[in-house]
Parts: C-alpha cells; structure tokens; sequence
C-alpha cells in the first residue's frame, strides 16, 4: 500500500461503501478488503448495507456501519436519511457501490438532487445475462442506472465490453482494476491429497453443482478413483447430498457447508473445478492462484483474466461437459503438468494481490476529484 502522505487529498473526504448484503461472497470481502486497504491510507469511511439481519461479513475498525431498520418503513427511512447524507456531504464524499444494485440504490436515493457525492461502480458481475423479460426496456433501464456513476470499475475484458458497448457507458470513464484478495502471512503448508477435486462456492443454481456431481461419475465410471468436495452452502445442499448419496455412497462426496477458512482445502485439493453458469471474475480464481492450485473452468465471464489455458490452468467452452471431465482427467493423470501449472499460477498471483487493487482504486478517486467537473455527461 502506499504511503500515508502520498494520499493527502483524502483528509476531508469521507469514502461510504455500498453493499447489498453483509454476507460473506466475493464482492462483500472485496469491499472488506480494499477498506482495510483505504483505512491505512487514512480514509474515514462508512459502510452501507442494504438488507437487514444477520451480518457475516466483518467491518474495519473505526468504520461506522449503516444498516436499515426491518420492514417497508425502516427501508424508505434508510433510503430518505442516506439521501439526506448525499444532499449535505457533495464534494467531500465518494460513494463506492459494490455491484448493481447498490448503484440502482444510489440512483434511486439521488434522484432531482442537484448536487451529490462522486459515484464509483464496483462492477462484479455481468448484466446481459440475467436480463431475460422486456430485454430492451430493462437495458435501457440499466443504461440510466449507469449514468449515474462518474467511473465503472471493471474486472475484465469481457465486463469493459459489455458496459461500453452494450450498456453505452463512456470509454473514458471506465477503469480495470483486476479483482484482489489478501495474500494470507500464514498459507497452511501445501499437502496435496490424491485425485482430490475442489469445487468452492454457493450451492446455487449458478454455480451447477449438480455437473461437478455429473463430471465425477463420468470420470470414475472410467475407473479414476476420484474424490470430490464442496466447500460451501446454499439452497442446493439438500439435492446435492442427497443425489451424492444415491450416486456414489459414503466417503466420495463431502460437502463442509460455509467455511471462514478456505485456505486449508486450496492447499490440499488436487485441483479447482469450475462449473458454474455466469461469472465475473471469481475471487476463489485469485485465491486458487496464491496457493498454487490448477484450475479447471469453463470459459465463462472473464475467467480467462485469471487463469491462463494451458498455462495456470485449462479452460474448456462453456456447456462442454464432456471437454470440463477429459480436462480433469488431465490434469489428474500428470503430476508434473500440475505442479508447473501451479508454479506458474503462484508466479502471476501478485497481479491480484489488494495492495494493488487498492493503490489503483485511489488514485482513479484522487483524479476524480481532482477534476472538479461533472464526469456523468
């Protein structure tokens, strides 16, 4: 991180982070961690969630946390008193908005408000894709929200593509910053067990765990003795043990549930499988990569910014069950093509380290306010 006194702009300006939910997912420990990030540098900030009750997700010390009281009123009282902050707080306040519907928030909370804090949109995900009904008035839709940002920060280049040229967002107002996680001081010990596949992540709909079951009994119907485990919980845990169960018995299919830890099962898995529908650009993809993990994937979202076919990983066009099991299979069969390519992975994982991610995000605030001009044409 850089220095204190490198970012001297920042005395007056308190930073507000907008999250959807306090749980702890990928973009709500991204926002944890740059705001560890932005605290050392000596930022006040603010953390804003949108859905009451139980909060998983810590806060950095001395950050206040806004949360809404429950039910209609508490909600339209948090969006009216956030309103409120944004009316008094112009020009000395910059709102951060983890995802989509933090900025639909914002929007809402700004409208008719002549003046108002600077917005940066945390992209983390892709648009397009969950836009099924009324396709185009919805786009539009989108393409309103979105002018109320003054920069969009994006994880890949698949993301830069969409927001500029689908979504209309200016070229010159949209920023990559890779997606960051904290390098551990401690990694546990690297143990890898035998034919081990790791598949981390919600038990959802999105992320198809019932595929991952799907590759593993084609691959031991082929006689490889592999085993496979689901770190993480979700709607899907009951189906997926339950088919687990049925499919293959005792001691082939473990699922742990919500884990704080995921270190100890990346040091240990064999490989990291990913199946899932719609992506950004997975954290578990920078996690994987600092300990040294091979990934298996489908090209989907902007993976690919994270592993590199053939070189930290293999990647295999979305919906090809059959190329997703022949590439783990590979990658079970060679030892030595894993370790390289966990080298490798280890070796580029500085590029995704939150220092970085961190210094980058400051200084594309720095320069916004800086500017004094209205960015949002």
């Amino acid at each position: 991180m850089a220095s204190k006194q490198s970012h001297m702009w920042h005395q007056d300006v308190v930073v507000s982070h907008v999250l959807s939910t306090g749980h702890r997912r990928g973009a709500e420990t991204y926002a944890y961690e740059l705001a560890c990030e932005f605290g050392q540098a000596g930022l006040v900030q603010r953390f804003y969630f949108l859905r009451a009750g139980n909060r998983e997700l810590d806060t950095p010390e001395g950050v206040d946390v806004c949360v809404p009281e429950s039910g209609l009123l508490g909600r339209l009282r948090f969006l009216f008193a956030f309103r409120q902050r944004m009316r008094k707080s112009a020009g000395r306040e910059v709102v951060v908005c983890h995802g989509l519907t933090p900025l639909k928030f914002v929007w809402a909370s700004s409208l008719f408000l002549r003046n108002r804090p600077r917005v940066v949109f945390q992209k983390i995900g892709f648009t397009l894709p969950w836009i099924s009904r009324m396709r185009r008035l919805k786009i539009r839709l989108n393409r309103l929200i979105l002018r109320s940002a003054d920069v969009c920060l994006v994880l890949g280049d698949r993301q830069r593509h969409e927001v500029i040229n689908e979504l209309g967002f200016s070229k010159n107002k949209v920023h990559l910053v890779p997606n960051a996680r904290r390098m551990p001081s401690n990694l546990p010990t690297v143990r890898r067990a035998e034919d081990l596949i790791l598949v981390l992540g919600a038990l959802s709909e999105e992320k198809q765990p019932l595929i991952a079951l799907a590759v593993l009994k084609q691959i031991r119907d082929r006689g490889i003795c592999a085993k496979l485990r689901f770190v993480g919980d979700g709607p899907m845990r009951l189906e997926v043990e339950r088919l687990a169960q049925t499919t293959f018995g005792q001691g082939v299919v473990e699922v742990t549930g919500r884990v704080c830890d995921v270190w100890p099962h990346l040091c240990e898995a064999t490989l990291l499988m990913l199946c899932s529908r719609t992506e950004g650009v997975p954290g578990v993809l920078v996690e994987a990569a600092f300990s040294g993990l091979p990934v298996v994937t489908w090209d989907v979202g902007d993976v690919a910014s994270v592993v590199l076919n053939g070189v930290t990983g293999l990647v295999t066009p979305y919906g090809d069950v059959a190329g997703l099991r022949a590439a783990v299979e590979r990658l079970l069969a060679d030892e030595i093509v894993r370790e390289r390519m966990g080298e490798r992975a280890r070796a580029q994982s500085s590029l995704f380290r939150i220092e970085n991610a961190a210094e980058q995000t400051l200084q594309i605030i720095e320069t916004l306010l800086r500017t004094g001009t209205d960015l949002r044409s």
